[in-house]
């Protein structure tokens, strides 16, 4: 499901994107999302923060009213961390069912400007 930001409060809305910028796919679904925080839009979770479980991110988490979460391949790091943590999120997007293919580990050079427009549309 994809959620319309148009018109919305950054405050409403944040991003758990896998941050992987290993790969091609991670590297996108980051980009997308440093893209639409630019934007004004969004706000970006810090995964590295979730992980560790620093209080203060979750508490800053659990108070957005809409949570995407975004996956740049099928093991679904960003999806398992949110439901780990107990975040409801409302939208899911993984970059596998856009049918982007991840090239390898290690191929973040190979993440297209293409790839990146088409997951910021998406989050959009």
């Amino acid at each position: 499901m994809v959620i319309s930001l148009k018109g919305r409060r950054n405050a409403e809305f944040a991003i758990l994107p896998c941050g992987s910028v290993a790969s091609n796919t991670g590297a996108a679904a980051t980009l997308a999302t440093l893209e639409a925080v630019r934007s004004g839009k969004v706000v970006a979770l810090s995964f590295p923060a979730l992980v560790h479980e620093v209080r203060r991110q979750l508490k800053l988490a659990e108070g957005f009213k809409h949570i995407i979460v975004v996956d740049g391949c099928k093991n679904e790091c960003a999806r398992k961390l949110a439901e780990y943590l107990g975040l409801i999120y409302e939208a899911y997007l993984n970059l596998a069912d856009l049918e982007i293919k991840m090239f390898s580990p290690f191929s973040p050079a190979k993440c297209s400007d293409e790839n990146v427009k088409l997951v910021k549309k998406e989050i959009e």
